[in-house]
């Protein structure tokens, strides 16, 4: 994490580029437990809201799967109060956490229907006027074979009525395919029998159904497969726009994980151990209000099957199954976001075990913060710690918080029941951004699934699900409502990306070719690289804090703020792989990779000055928390110890922004003597080169490097082109790549997408961006 304090002072211990840099303190706290680990280098305030301190937990940008953006996850998270110093209760501090119980105590009721359905139908039109919507009662069986029997109800929202609302993962169509003894051969899944008729359901609702029933009483829950009719598109966009208020209204979420022939009572008692751990090493005046504890159907609470201490080390076997929990799919579906978020208190279900989702969640707050300490060997080692993410040809790194875990990390900061912290609230454009790496199977849904949520602008409000519109439909009205509502803010415009680098920015492709959209219409559905905009307000990364648009006809936007025309662009180097870029010249011996780190230095004619603008452009302004550099001065120390690891020094490299050294050597007033190896080694000895790799990864992976037509160094979008032009716009935070149409009349710009330029940067020229500022048009 960055800090506005990030000072020479905030190195608790000075690393020389030689050494390992792992995160072990010199007494090798593998042993600990892992929050007891001591300060090594890093102070930052809000780091201490979940651990006493940590080096890195915001790690490598996704390789394969797509996953949440982590660098802008923690800017974001970052915003909540301390957890230490000011740690509190979020309600009354002497009310008890909810906690799961067997599914006897489940509280149901057999809501009285308004509307019964008519003899050989399961459907009834809905009255929207009325507030209407379905809940399904599960009649009662003794043993679990039994057919499952349910009836539908219409019922009103206003009205009350106890039920429980299911939280699950659709699990594909009608039909599920087994291999048996080399064959596929289909079988039909499940079906039901709801008000008197014979239906189709999948089977993981099929055993979520079952897994409620009870032996001699209804259980009535809300579960959107059955109470939804999908193949009315009316009702559904109808129905979509109330789940808010269903979740909301709910006595209670029931997370459905699903049933396979896995312990879960050992996944959920490490849980409760993780929580357990971080609690005790709180030391006195702290204390959970409850204990951690999970059900076992038809036994009593478990809080511990390990003793009073319950602790885990970083070296535990219990982690591949603590971990393996937030692999599930349901930590990857989109709709659960909002499902979690509203609910009044949720329990998780899996199999005959359940748990408290404050647990969950909380646990998943606490691994993610302490990631690095929780695999300690998998995160450093003999090369200075960078083996997994350089080594890796394909698959996740290591050093990456898994993508279950940052899912469920976001889901618990934004669920307004848990206790421990006050829950988060974002702009609509910030959920949208936050969201993108979560599955939905209708491409619409990155939008609708989101509209629930409460927003900092309410532009989610204004936006009604409609599944009888195209999906081009869909995101042109939601670019025009931002517009429309939000004038004096373009922030949207960082999330343009006409290329998906889900691959992580390796495996570049176009993104969904649609009908035509305006080039500045995001695309929700393309996974781009993480955004060079600072998430929160920032002086450093703000064009005038009021934008000044127009939204024309035949989706012209005319915008404010400044094309630098005689600033085009000369050279692009499109980064497919500077993985292996690195580990050329890291394998080199250490006398080997100075003289090369010299002759470069010597032939680029670079000065510590032209080397700190290469490290902060890399980094693309930002450390490895996501948030503004202020210290110039440490990112360059990081930047320098990464070059003497071996694992940035093809950042000197000849052409690496796509320049010839023609291009490299700008005219300076003053000459500026050539930095030397000597220089390079004694800025490395306060640095902390994994830092700077970590930033330079999740800037540059996805997009390329390119060189103005005066020299200046900028990192940019993967589908730039000699020839674009820079430009400014007011209200937003960054520059932009812009390319000028060919056409008779007004000049025009298609929108390529953001870029960081040190130079242009608003710390650098200003917030107006300079006197000459003008309307000009995106199409």
């Amino acid at each position: 994490m960055e800090t506005a304090t990030h000072a020479s002072n905030s190195k608790a211990q000075n690393m020389e580029y030689d050494k390992p840099m792992t995160d072990h303190g010199p007494d090798d706290e593998r042993n600990k437990p892992f929050v007891e680990a001591e300060e090594y280098r890093l102070h930052y305030n809000y780091a201490h809201q979940l651990i006493r301190m940590t080096n890195r937990y915001i790690f490598i940008a996704p390789i394969g799967d797509p996953t949440v953006g982590n660098r802008d996850m923690g800017e974001l998270l970052s915003r909540g109060d301390e957890f230490i110093k000011q740690h509190r209760i979020k309600n009354n501090p002497s009310q008890a956490l909810p906690q799961s119980g067997p599914p006897s105590k489940m509280i149901s009721s057999t809501p009285t229907p308004s509307v019964l359905p008519t003899a050989g139908s399961i459907y009834t039109t809905l009255d929207p006027s009325q507030d209407q919507f379905r809940l399904l009662s599960i009649l009662p069986a003794t043993y679990n074979e039994a057919p499952l029997q349910c009836q539908l109800h219409v019922c009103a929202l206003n009205n009350i009525c106890t039920y429980s609302a299911l939280s699950y993962t659709w699990h594909g169509s009608l039909k599920f395919k087994r291999r048996r003894q080399g064959m596929e051969k289909f079988e039909e899944v499940p079906m039901i029998e709801c008000n008197g008729i014979q239906m189709f359901v999948g089977l993981n609702l099929f055993l979520a159904l079952r897994r409620l029933r009870k032996p001699t009483t209804a259980m009535v829950v809300w579960a959107d497969a059955i109470c939804i009719n999908q193949t009315d598109l009316a009702e559904r966009s109808q129905q979509v726009s109330r789940m808010g208020d269903i979740f909301r209204n709910a006595y209670e979420v029931i997370v459905w994980l699903g049933q396979d022939d896995s312990d879960q009572s050992l996944v959920f008692e490490g849980v409760c151990s993780v929580v357990s751990t971080w609690a005790s090493a709180r030391g006195e005046g702290f204390d959970l209000p409850t204990k951690p504890q999970f059900f076992v159907r038809g036994q009593q609470p478990v809080k511990s099957l390990r003793g009073e201490s319950n602790t885990l080390s970083s070296d535990s076997r219990d982690w591949p199954g603590i971990l393996s929990l937030y692999n599930r799919r349901w930590f990857h579906r989109l709709w659960v976001v909002q499902e979690i978020a509203l609910a009044r208190q949720a329990t998780v279900i899996c199999n005959d075990c359940e748990i408290s989702w404050e647990w969950v969640g909380l646990a998943a707050a606490i691994i993610r913060t302490n990631w690095n300490r929780i695999l300690p060997g998998r995160t450093g080692d003999d090369r200075g710690g960078y083996r997994d993410f350089f080594d890796s040809q394909e698959g996740p790194s290591r050093r990456q918080v898994p993508p279950g875990i940052m899912n469920a990390y976001f889901m618990y900061r934004v669920s307004d029941f848990q206790q421990f912290f006050e829950p988060l609230s974002f702009s609509f454009c910030e959920l949208l951004a936050l969201t993108r790496q979560f599955e939905c199977q209708d491409k619409r849904d990155n939008i609708f699934g989101l509209l629930g949520l409460p927003t900092t602008d309410g532009v989610n409000s204004y936006v009604k699900p409609d599944y009888t519109i195209s999906l081009e439909e869909t995101y042109r009205n939601l670019a025009y409502a931002m517009v429309i509502l939000k004038p004096n803010s373009l922030a949207f415009l960082s999330h343009v990306h006409h290329w998906d680098s889900s691959g992580y920015g390796y495996q570049n492709r176009p993104a969904e070719q649609l009908v035509p959209l305006p080039s500045w219409v995001p695309i929700w559905s393309t996974i781009g690289p993480q955004t060079l905009a600072c998430l929160d307000n920032s002086v450093l990364f703000s064009f005038r804090s009021v934008a000044e648009c127009r939204l024309l006809d035949a989706g012209t936007l005319a915008v404010r703020g400044r094309v630098f025309a005689g600033e085009r662009i000369m050279a692009v180097n499109r980064l497919f792989d500077f993985r292996s870029m690195a580990r050329e010249l890291h394998w080199q011996r250490d006398e080997e990779r100075e003289d090369t780190i010299g002759g470069l230095l010597q032939r680029n004619m670079y000065s510590i000055d032209d080397l700190e603008v290469v490290a902060i452009t890399i980094m693309g302004g930002k450390g490895w928390y996501g948030t503004p550099i202020v210290d110039r001065q440490a990112a360059l120390e990081d930047f320098a110890h990464g070059l003497l690891a071996g694992w940035l020094m093809w950042t000197l490299r000849e052409g690496v922004f796509g320049e010839t050294i023609v291009h490299v050597v700008r005219p300076r007033a003053q000459s500026k003597p050539v930095a030397t190896v000597d220089d390079i080694n004694e800025l490395a000895r306060k640095g902390n080169g994994n830092l700077a790799v970590d930033a330079v990864a999740t800037t540059c992976s996805g997009r390329c490097l390119f060189t103005t037509s005066s020299g200046m160094k900028g990192v940019g979008p993967y589908d730039m082109k000699p020839g674009d032009s820079v430009c400014i716009i007011y209200g937003t935070p960054t520059p932009f790549i812009v390319r000028k149409v060919e056409g008779e009349g007004e000049v025009k710009y298609s929108f390529v997408g953001e870029c960081y330029i040190d130079d242009l940067m608003p710390g650098k020229i200003g917030n107006d961006g300079g006197k000459d500022d003008e309307w000009f048009y995106l199409v």
